[in-house]
């Protein structure tokens, strides 16, 4: 057990008001609510209409939405002079074979999607062609020829009627792993 005596007692004292009154006013420093003089707010209701009810308050000011900054610098179309319109010749080297497939499609377009019929040049150039989609300097669609589906997504390059569109089917289930290459003009 400690013993103290009178001064000590006495300075102790003197330190605890010190530390509340500090205490208090990092308190009251730190809470809106106590520094409404401060922060320029009121407490309690104000502008009460004669019958004793709250007026309507004001309406708030929307501000308009920022834009949102594009993920990518690429065009959402294909632009000027990038038509996908017309006769494309294909190929396709593929793991399996020796040679390459061969044939020609047909492209119609119409703003950023398009169809598409094979030329029928041989018996690998036919099928349909669906979902064909083009996004800047991508061009995807759908091939389905007999039980075969092939989901291709190429890059699209060149400008006037000189176009390529390349990309890689990577494991088709009748060929194998295809590079697959479109030119148009």
């Amino acid at each position: 057990m400690f013993f103290l005596n009178r001064a000590q007692d006495a300075k102790i004292g003197s330190d605890r008001v010190l530390l509340v009154a500090c205490t208090a006013l990092c308190i009251a420093a730190s809470t809106p609510a106590l520094a409404q003089g401060q922060m320029g707010g009121t407490i309690g209701k104000q502008d009460k209409a004669v019958s004793g009810q709250d007026e309507a308050p004001a309406p708030r000011r929307k501000t308009a939405p920022k834009p949102k900054a594009s993920a990518s610098a690429e065009p959402r179309s294909t632009g000027a002079g990038r038509s996908l319109s017309g006769v494309w010749s294909w190929t396709g080297q593929c793991a399996k074979y020796d040679k390459p497939y061969t044939g020609t499609l047909t492209v119609n377009q119409s703003g950023n999607s398009f169809t598409a019929t094979h030329g029928g040049t041989n018996m690998w150039d036919g099928g349909t062609i669906s979902n064909g989609r083009i996004s800047g300097n991508r061009v995807s669609f759908v091939r389905t020829y007999g039980g075969y589906t092939d989901y291709l997504n190429l890059a699209l390059s060149g400008s006037g009627g000189a176009l390529r569109m390349s990309g890689v089917l990577p494991n088709t289930e009748h060929s194998g792993r295809c590079v697959m290459v479109f030119t148009k003009g």
